[in-house]
């Protein structure tokens, strides 16, 4: 069970520094362009320096924050929560979200109804208020 929680921890490592090094990389991208610096091709055509330093900052920033023992511990905590949590069945769900969908619509209806209510009331009052019949 502890091999398997530890796999959990390591993929969501994985994930998180790929977002991360995506949006280190647009921002790295958004700073070179507003202080007019030019960010070279590498390799490839779709590959630019700040990618790859946005790639690097994130991997340094991923492995120091794996040798941080209280980070680990917390997202083994995590990962087992999860594992305790009672998901819902396919059918529940789909159950569920037939009744939020069927309460938004008849929301919706609602709204929109006092809309027109308000709508009519206020083109009365304005015509009254301009002199009209």
């Amino acid at each position: 069970m502890e091999k398997q929680i530890s796999r959990y921890v390591t993929i969501i490592y994985c994930l998180v520094g790929l977002v991360l090094a995506y949006v280190l990389g647009h921002l790295l991208r958004s700073a070179f362009a507003l202080l007019s610096l030019r960010d070279i091709h590498v390799l490839v055509k779709d590959l630019h320096v700040t990618h790859i330093l946005g790639f690097g900052l994130s991997a340094a920033i991923c492995v120091v924050c794996f040798k941080i023992e209280t980070i680990r511990k917390f997202l083994s905590e995590v990962v087992t929560e999860l594992s305790i949590v009672s998901w819902p069945t396919r059918e529940e769900t789909f159950n569920s979200a037939w009744i939020v969908i069927g309460a938004v619509v008849i929301s919706a209806l609602a709204i929109g109804l006092f809309d027109q209510a308000w709508l009519s009331v206020s083109r009365y009052f304005l015509k009254l208020v301009q002199g009209g019949h």
